[in-house]
């Protein structure tokens, strides 16, 4: 599967839980489609196990060259425990993810493998709960006709359900629309065939 055409991710919140010579790991994985996102699903993880020893995280975001990610080790020996995570995350090919790993102390140093191994194993367990989905890049446009094509521009959303994010009435009409970056090119198309070309479509950054 091409990053074009879509990706895997998860379709909601999962937790799990693993004791590992007497210490508890806490996993916690969400679902961000932005940076921002994930920063405030780490704070409210972090938050609620606040008292814990380690709150450790990683996250995938988007695919391709536009992909972005971020580990961290939350004050466990550096590579021990941010990086395993990912590395879960990464070997599920998946994306727009975010794992929260809480570890409670036991008592027993793990030493270094034995840290990578559990927090490698702590973020497989989560992600071996929740449920894989596939997603689409989406593209925005927006649109520009006159109101006697309003229906017919209707009927090309509806075929390639697209989401008609904001619309103004002024002169001329103006939809801001969202649909699925693969089916961009064909929308176009149909929409000045419908229109006879009497529509403007400018793409949104």
């Amino acid at each position: 599967m091409s990053p074009k055409e879509g990706f895997y991710s998860i379709m909601e919140e999962a937790a799990s839980e693993l004791t590992i010579k007497g210490s508890k790991f806490i996993a916690h994985v969400g679902h961000a489609a932005s940076r921002e996102m994930a920063e405030d699903y780490i704070a409210k993880i972090s938050e609620h196990y606040k008292d814990a020893t380690h709150n450790c995280y990683a996250y995938q975001i988007g695919v391709g060259d536009q992909s972005i990610f971020r580990y961290y080790d939350g004050g466990e020996p550096s590579g021990t425990a941010g990086r395993p995570i990912l590395q879960a995350i990464q070997s599920k090919n998946l994306a727009n993810v975010v794992v929260v790993v809480t570890r409670y102390f036991g008592g027993t140093k793990l030493g270094t493998g034995g840290l990578i191994r559990a927090y490698n194993s702590t973020a497989l367990s989560v992600l071996d709960k929740a449920v894989i989905i596939e997603e689409y890049p989406k593209t925005s446009l927006s649109l520009y006709f006159s109101y006697p094509q309003t229906n017919a521009i209707h009927q090309i959303l509806e075929k390639f359900h697209a989401h008609l994010i904001e619309s103004r009435f002024d002169k001329i009409v103006h939809y801001l629309v969202e649909l699925k970056a693969l089916d961009e090119k064909e929308f176009r198309n149909e929409l000045m065939n419908i229109t006879g070309g009497k529509v403007n479509i400018e793409l949104c950054e």
